[in-house]
Order: C-alpha cells, then sequence, then structure tokens
C-alpha cells in the first residue's frame, strides 16, 4: 500500500511527455505498482513474457511515443478453446512532430496500419482496426479516437500539465496487416528509436553500454551523457547540485541514489534528485498544491531496456 501511495505521488509530479514515457517505462520493468491508466494492475503476462516487444516498448516510451496499449500477434486455441487471431498492436500518444513522422516512416517501410488523431480535429473519425478475433468474429478494435474528455480521465493521476499535453497529443496506433508472431512492428519500433537513446561522447546506449553493469542516460548541463562520461571520467567536472551534503574532497564518483519522489538515478547522498522534487514530496496528499503547482521535474532520459523484468 505504501508503495502505490509513493508511486502515485511520482505520477503527479509528471510535467512532461517525457516524464509520462519515462515512468510507463518503468511500470513495464515492475519498479512501478501503479499506473493512471489501468491502476494497481501490472503489465499483462503476454507483454513481460516477449523480450523484443519490452525493449521496443521501452524505447518508444523513453524516445516520445507514450503507449498505453500493446499486444503481440498471435494463432491458436485459447484457454476457452476457441480458436483466436490477434494482430501486434501498440496505442499511444505522441505530442513531438519529429516522433510522429518517425512513426509514420516505420508505418511505410514496415508495411504496416498507422491510425492518426487528435481530440482537437472536427473532421471524420479514422476507422479502429480489429486487431483481435474470436472464431472469426472481432473482439478487439485499436485505433478508435479518443475525445479530449476520455483522455483526461484515464490519465488524471498523472501532472495537470502532462495529462493536458495528453490531450492535446497526437493518438497513434500500428498494427501488422496480418495476425503474425514475426516481431515486425517490435523491430519497427526498434529501429525507429534505437537511435534516439545514446551518450553524446561515447555513443553507448542503454542496449549497447559502455560498463559491463549497464547505462543510464541523463542530462549534463547542456548534453545527454551516459553516467560513465558524465561521472565515471577524469577530467568531467562532478555535479554541483551536492548542497552541504558533498564532502570537499569528492573523487569523481559520489555514490548513486534513487530520488524518493521521481525515482530518478542521480548521484549524491540526499534523497532528492532536486529541490523541486523534495518540496513536492512534502506537499500533503490529494493538497491543491500537489496536484497543480508547477515543478521543474528532473527527467532521466533512459535505463537499460534489456533487462529481463516486466512489459507492457
Amino acid at each position: 500500500m505504501l508503495r502505490s501511495l509513493r508511486d502515485r505521488r511520482r505520477w503527479r509530479a509528471a510535467r512532461t511527455t517525457a516524464d509520462l514515457g519515462e515512468l510507463t517505462a518503468q511500470w513495464l520493468q515492475g519498479r512501478l505498482t501503479w499506473h493512471p491508466v489501468v491502476g494497481r494492475t501490472g503489465p499483462d503476462a503476454e507483454t513481460t513474457s516477449t523480450p523484443d516487444l519490452l525493449a521496443a516498448l521501452l524505447l518508444a516510451n523513453r524516445g516520445g511515443y507514450v503507449t498505453e496499449f500493446s499486444q503481440p500477434g498471435y494463432s491458436g486455441v485459447g484457454a476457452d478453446n476457441a480458436w483466436w487471431t490477434q494482430k501486434a498492436a501498440v496505442t499511444g500518444f505522441v505530442t513531438d512532430p519529429n516522433v510522429l513522422n518517425r512513426l509514420r516512416v516505420a508505418a511505410e517501410e514496415w508495411n504496416l496500419q498507422i491510425r492518426e488523431y487528435r481530440s482537437t480535429y472536427l473532421g471524420p473519425l479514422p476507422e479502429p482496426i480489429v486487431v483481435t478475433e474470436r472464431d472469426g468474429r472481432p473482439h478487439t478494435r485499436a485505433g478508435q479516437a479518443l475525445p479530449g474528455s476520455e483522455v483526461r480521465w484515464i490519465w488524471r493521476g498523472a501532472g495537470r500539465e502532462a495529462v493536458r499535453a495528453m490531450e492535446l497529443a497526437w493518438q497513434i496506433t500500428l498494427t501488422e496487416p496480418v495476425p503474425s508472431p514475426s516481431g515486425a512492428l517490435w523491430r519497427a519500433l526498434a529501429e525507429a528509436f534505437g537511435e534516439s537513446a545514446s551518450c553524446e561522447r561515447c555513443g553507448c546506449s542503454p542496449y549497447e553500454p559502455c560498463r559491463e553493469d549497464g547505462c543510464w542516460l541523463t542530462t549534463h548541463g547542456a548534453e545527454t551523457l551516459c553516467r560513465a562520461c558524465a561521472y565515471g571520467t577524469p577530467g568531467i567536472d562532478a555535479p554541483d547540485d551536492f548542497g552541504d551534503d558533498q564532502d570537499d574532497d569528492f573523487d569523481g564518483e559520489p555514490d548513486e541514489n534513487e530520488c524518493d519522489l521521481c525515482g530518478a538515478p542521480f548521484y549524491g547522498s540526499r534523497r532528492y534528485c532536486t529541490q523541486a522534487c523534495e518540496e513536492a514530496d512534502s506537499l500533503e496528499d490529494g493538497s491543491p498544491a500537489d496536484t497543480d503547482a508547477e515543478v521543474e521535474h528532473f527527467t532521466v532520459l533512459s535505463e537499460d531496456p534489456w533487462t529481463t523484468a516486466p512489459r507492457t
């Protein structure tokens, strides 16, 4: 229960699409027990047991495509003895036009079906795609246009600015044209977002790390760097946001901690990655300031998507 409450506060601290994407990725990995869209339910077993699907979803969420539904391709007899067929599919939200173009290019190059919609659009609605059939009859559709009121409802547990961003975002659905376990959709996503998460100095990425124990990426000044380049390499200045907790004889490799509010990894001996997170966590649960106050929020860009853990 306490962990669930802590997780909810981390979602309320989200202010941007990047924040929502990072928290969704952590939920997929099993590091969070609560998600605004599904509540206290974890990712489906079919998601967590398909490594290429999970890896693609982690890359997509950390690359600007915040997913809220996915399923692998499948054809076979289900637990009810009916014949089930399903197309590999993913649905999510995009606020960056460059990310939208990446998905459009991926759909064209990989022969994927795509649906686009914005809640502010007043024209004809896109036709949803039947992605699951039971004994030849439609069972699940994806790509159904959501009005702004429904978007606000499903993301209501996030910070107000993040909810507004989702309301105005493009709603994007990608599916494979036929039911198949080939994994083409996940390879398309991995190709579309694989280059979006890499260190600007050494070029390593969470799925090709420069350290045996893996790398996560973070912002260091104006650069996107891995932890080795940011803090573990001689000649790189250590972070200057340690306050009084930082020793004068700091040797360039402080202890790594995780923020008590947002969960972001950071270096230092404090409990929070920023003063803003500390102030947000001190607010009483459910107060107006806790849900509406503007908080500058530190966002970790990526962690290792190849760890064996839960997914969407």
